[in-house]
């Protein structure tokens, strides 16, 4: 190698080396922060309009039992006057004695007031141990022939998931809907589908 193509090399080892970069560090993403900022009843979507009337029975039922802690005793009582027929005397009510709060999800700068919230009910079923025309309708204990796979040693993300299921033959498969179940034989006989 002469000593001009030797200094060629150099000055374009130089020149290429005064293009790297360093490699750019991006930020930590910021954590986001679940915030509860108060607000007014005005605030909330449909707080004019919506039946407060037909969910005010609900809410006297909850006081049923929320009226022993003392977080509630004051307004479950309080509620006992309220006259159930007055959407307006609901509202009343409920912003004498409770305060709205807005859910903030707060990431950084960013403020963000939209979410999905999730209710959950538990059913109240009435039932008598002698059918009439009221209660026509049997309810049985399970079938021996419903399985219920957990499947959590096989699969530890489905923890506290369960499969209702049957076999067929050495298959598992799901279990009857509500409109195949009158095929079921080991129900045949109690629902009265073989006379």
């Amino acid at each position: 190698m002469t000593v001009r193509t030797w200094a060629a090399a150099l000055a374009a080892a130089a020149l290429l080396s005064g293009c790297a970069t360093p490699p750019h560090s991006r930020p930590k993403p910021q954590p986001s922060v679940t915030v509860y900022e108060l607000a007014h009843w005005s605030d909330l979507p449909g707080w004019r309009e919506d039946a407060v009337t037909e969910a005010w029975p609900a809410f006297l039922e909850s006081c049923r039992t929320l009226r022993f802690n003392a977080n509630w005793a004051a307004p479950c009582t309080a509620a006992q006057t309220v006259n159930s027929s007055s959407a307006a005397d609901i509202r009343s009510y409920f912003a004498a004695n409770f305060e709205p709060y807005e859910v903030i999800k707060r990431t950084g700068p960013e403020r963000e007031a939209t979410g999905l919230v999730t209710g959950y009910f538990e059913p109240l079923l009435h039932g008598s141990r002698t059918r009439s025309p009221h209660y026509p309708a049997p309810l049985y204990t399970p079938p021996p022939d419903l399985l219920t796979v957990d499947l959590t040693s096989l699969y530890p993300e489905l923890k506290g998931k369960r499969v209702r299921a049957r076999l067929e033959g050495n298959k598992v498969i799901p279990y009857y809907t509500r409109e195949e179940l009158p095929a079921d034989p080991s129900l045949r006989s109690r629902t009265g589908l073989d006379r």
